[in-house]
């Protein structure tokens, strides 16, 4: 018959001690593991209302940029013609003046004393 002698029992309750020491930290990881997912889970979620949001306002941005560079460019047209129409008129008034002027100084020259 076999009867378990003194080392037997030590290496039997070492390995039963080193399994509830592993079972202990298996059962605290395993809990942290899970706790750690859920909170991943809740981050992503929020990661991704965060993404839409971003999104919606980079399309808002752009659209806006787009129509402030759209209205821009029709005040820039705007503004160009009205200066070409406002220095058209100033040059054809300024050539009106010089005869003006031209005149004036005939004038004034028949108008002098002594001349003839």
């Amino acid at each position: 018959r076999w009867a378990p002698t003194p080392a037997v029992d030590l290496f039997v309750s070492e390995r039963l001690r080193w399994f509830e020491n592993f079972n202990m930290t298996y059962n605290k990881m395993k809990a942290n593991f899970s706790t750690t997912a859920r909170a991943l889970d809740v981050k992503e979620g929020q990661y991704n209302q965060s993404e839409e949001q971003m999104k919606g306002k980079f399309c808002s941005l752009s659209q806006e940029s787009v129509a402030i560079v759209a209205a821009c460019g029709k005040c820039r047209e705007t503004t160009i013609s009205l200066f070409k129409a406002a220095l058209a008129t100033a040059q054809a008034n300024g050539r009106e003046h010089m005869a003006d002027y031209g005149a004036v100084l005939k004038l004034e020259c028949y108008l002098r004393p002594g001349h003839r």
